[in-house]
């Protein structure tokens, strides 16, 4: 942050963590109006569990995020409508996850939401709970009270006891929670805390992911005042909507692709404002320099501010300062092409010539696929082909998982890092 300090800013704009859920990250999300009221309007239509479902990198937590904080904001505009919160973290499950430690993770999330909300709402029924029942003091001091009898929102006996024991943590902490959302959300129209499943894609196949939700079907989404979103990238959130368990139970995914074009380098334009600490504050990277690094990384919102900022911690490490677009330009195309070759030179002796074929026809089709696909890429199987994309994996050009039961499912996809040696490979070939 100091680099941006000293060229005029309060932060850094180039930091790579999802948009927040307040008024910077509404400002901030450019280009996802369609996916943005698509995915509003579903959240205000339960019960089915709204879900998003795009390559990663591509900035479907911040959509959710944004969305949570409009719907919380027409509810301060307008109090007769439902009372959304978003939930003050955003959750994942690995395979190595327990769903009773996850269970309990969500439900001290949502709690302390509760408290860090019920502050901002004057004279809501929020406030009024969390403040009968003593929730903040019960869920931060050593000495916690619980909670006995019916709640109501100025109702339920309170008595004051250590509920440190292991029968607690499982039995009474998850029902006060869900009695406590009850009386705040008492109706299915009322609202709730939105709460995120990111990156469910970490669970590798439909199964697994399938496995997951069936589990917490019960145990979290559906009890009243949670209000669920489900995230995921290479066909992980379709591949969980053929379980009879869950039928009915989800939207079909908000498709989130990229961007358009025009709309990037608005994303610059944003940031720059939003974090200008001064009038004219400096940036060695010009916003043309930064659309073409979009489509070199073809749409990794994620890459591509992680490489707009490692440029610049470049030019003030290196304690340069180009001043003209010219030189900007200049000292911008050189950093890019030593990245782009250095990422080359670490994949040649590790990718050998039909595994560059393979790479090649990856890019042809956006860098997507699947192992069934062996045929597109002049395979006669899927064994004769899995050994090229393995050499491709080892280089880091590639990322994938296996998912045994949907062969089709697109679980292949280029890295960053591949993107770049491609545009290396396609200047080197031009040249």
């Amino acid at each position: 942050m100091e680099t941006y300090v000293a060229w005029g800013f309060r932060g850094n704009p180039f930091n790579v963590r999802s948009l927040p859920p307040d008024q910077t990250g509404a400002e901030l999300l450019v280009g996802r109006s369609t996916e943005l009221a698509t995915l509003t309007r579903r959240i205000n239509n339960p019960p089915k569990l709204p879900t998003l479902e795009g390559m990663n990198g591509v900035g479907k937590s911040s959509i959710v995020n944004v969305a949570g904080f409009s719907c919380f904001n027409a509810f301060a505009a307008d109090p007769g409508k439902p009372l959304y919160i978003p939930c003050r973290k955003i959750f994942q499950f690995t395979p190595t996850s327990s769903r009773d430690s996850f269970v309990m993770e969500v439900l001290l999330e949502v709690a302390q939401t509760l408290i860090e909300y019920s502050s901002q709402i004057e004279g809501d029924r929020l406030r009024s709970v969390v403040e009968a029942t003593g929730l903040r003091d019960w869920i931060n001091a050593p000495q916690m009270r619980s909670i006995q009898g019916t709640l109501g929102p100025l109702g339920g006996g309170r008595s004051v006891e250590t509920n440190t024991g292991e029968g607690y943590t499982q039995s009474g902490f998850p029902s006060t929670v869900k009695n406590i959302l009850s009386c705040v959300f008492p109706a299915e129209g009322s609202g709730g805390i939105i709460c995120v499943i990111d990156n469910l894609e970490l669970l590798q196949t439909s199964e697994a992911a399938r496995d997951l939700l069936e589990a917490l079907r019960d145990e979290l989404f559906n009890v009243q005042g949670l209000r669920w979103v489900l995230c995921g990238a290479l066909g992980i959130v379709r591949g969980v909507t053929s379980s009879p368990r869950l039928d009915g139970m989800m939207f079909d995914p908000i498709d989130v692709k990229k961007i358009p074009d025009e709309c990037v380098g608005e994303i610059y334009t944003s940031r720059v404002e939003a974090f200008a600490a001064s009038e004219s504050p400096y940036l060695p990277l010009l916003q043309g320099d930064f659309v073409r690094l979009y489509g070199i990384l073809l749409g990794n919102i994620r890459a591509l501010l992680g490489h707009t900022d490692e440029f610049c911690q470049f030019v003030s490490e290196q304690d340069l300062h180009p001043d003209s677009e010219a030189d900007k330009a200049d000292l911008f195309r050189n950093w890019l092409e030593q990245k782009c070759r250095a990422a080359y030179d670490s994949a040649k002796p590790v990718v050998g010539g039909r595994a560059w074929e393979v790479f090649a026809d990856a890019v042809s089709v956006d860098g997507l696929f699947a192992p069934s696909d062996f045929e597109h890429f002049r395979f006669n199987s899927s064994q004769a082909f899995r050994p090229h994309v393995k050499d491709l994996e080892d280089a880091g050009l590639v990322v994938s998982t296996k998912d045994e039961g949907d062969r089709r499912r697109k679980t292949i996809q280029i890295t960053p890092r591949g993107w770049l040696v491609n545009h290396y490979r396609a200047n080197a070939a031009g040249a």
